[in-house]
């Protein structure tokens, strides 16, 4: 397993992993305890050791948008152009939310209606992706599901962006607050899932 905690002040909780931080450091009150804040930037950049492409993982991360506006990347993987994992695309409104890989311009997920974005409010967006498919989750609940087995092609190697597009560029930052990032390699059911009751956020 790898976790991010937004609640710690160096950003990370695993061992192996070393957070780039953009900026200064700002803690808000997060989904457990403290979140962080992401004033739209660029994302928090973390080394990685999860292998995507052998198709086994879960992806989950507490969020709290601060506007349905643009292109906001949740989790993002690999080198060069962002390759995306969870993705709001929330222009024009209400847009959609997504999990899948791709970049901009070439999509391939699986997505929700953009109205199940609450703006402030935190929710707990997963992605899981197993032998017999893929699967959204929010907050604890499936929302979207697929067969699809083409986890083959995302990065197996790269960062993981918190926030923001691959290796810290600025392309698909969110604003808002993020907290309770956590990788698996494997896919996990939902009762497993970190799930925290919603709380009002302010920014």
């Amino acid at each position: 397993m790898e976790a991010v905690t937004a609640g710690n002040v160096a950003g990370v909780t695993h061992s192996a992993t070393k957070a780039k931080l953009p900026g200064a450091l700002k803690q808000v009150a997060g989904a457990s305890g403290n979140g962080l804040a992401m004033t739209g930037s660029g994302p928090i950049v973390v080394s990685s050791q999860t292998r995507f492409d052998l198709g086994f993982f879960t992806a989950e991360v507490s969020a709290s948008i601060s506007k349905i506006a643009g292109e906001q990347t949740l989790l993002s993987k690999g080198a060069g152009p962002a390759n995306y994992l969870l993705h709001m695309s929330l222009s024009p409104a209400p847009g959609s939310v997504w999990f899948g890989q791709g970049s901009t311009g070439s999509i391939d997920g699986i997505a929700v209606d953009g109205k199940l974005v609450k703006p402030g409010a935190w929710q707990h967006w997963a992605g899981a992706w197993s032998a017999t498919g893929r699967t959204l989750y929010l907050d604890g609940k499936s929302v979207a599901a697929d067969k699809s087995r083409l986890a083959a092609t995302l990065q197996k190697d790269g960062a993981l962006a918190i926030g923001g597009g691959a290796e810290g560029s600025g392309k698909g930052a969110m604003t808002g607050g993020v907290d309770e990032v956590r990788v698996m390699s494997r896919p996990l059911q939902p009762d497993e899932l970190l799930h925290y009751p919603p709380l009002t956020a302010s920014f």
